[in-house]
């Protein structure tokens, strides 16, 4: 019985979920998100690579604490990724990057994450100089309030001087 729940979960399972229409792991493109940012100066970027390293480092070191070993942490922009929870290649990440930005010194990074949910965070940092950074919020977002509540958290950033949330699960 055992080899017969093995072989179902391992070889059976898979091929009937890819057949009954599972999303491939060679997804849809990345969210392309229009986004204007109320504080000069202000830029994005596309890809994770053009972002400071700084930036990046820390954005990289909190998500790979949350990753398995030998798993890849973060897809690029439109690479092909793990949507859902069904392994279709084991080389996939489970996470994608769709959009880093800065407006001052707070800087944003969003992505997706798939697995048994597919869903959207955003993560919030400031660089106090160009090797010192610190996470401000990692929270997970729904797509169409990525855009305005990364303004928001921004401008009150800016007003405030103070924001901070932090969800554990990257």
């Amino acid at each position: 019985m055992r080899g017969r729940a093995l072989y179902f979960g391992t070889i059976i399972g898979p091929l009937l979920a890819l057949a009954i229409g599972v999303p491939s792991a060679r997804a849809a493109p990345s969210p392309s998100i229009a986004c204007v940012f109320p504080l000069k100066p202000s830029e994005t970027y596309t890809s994770l690579d053009a972002v400071p390293a700084a930036i990046s480092n820390a954005f990289l070191k909190a998500i790979s604490s949350h990753t398995r070993t030998g798993e890849p942490i973060i897809a690029p922009r439109d690479a092909a990724w793990q949507v859902t929870d069904v392994v279709v290649d084991q080389q996939l990440a489970f996470r994608r990057f769709i959009e880093a930005g800065h407006s001052e010194t707070t800087w944003f990074v969003w992505y997706e994450r798939g697995g048994y949910t597919h869903s959207f965070y955003l993560a919030l940092f400031n660089e106090r100089s160009q090797n010192d950074v610190e996470i401000l919020v990692h929270l997970a977002v729904d797509l169409k309030d990525l855009c305005s509540i990364t303004q928001a958290l921004i401008l009150s950033r800016h007003n405030s001087g103070n924001v901070s949330f932090i969800d554990p699960y990257w």
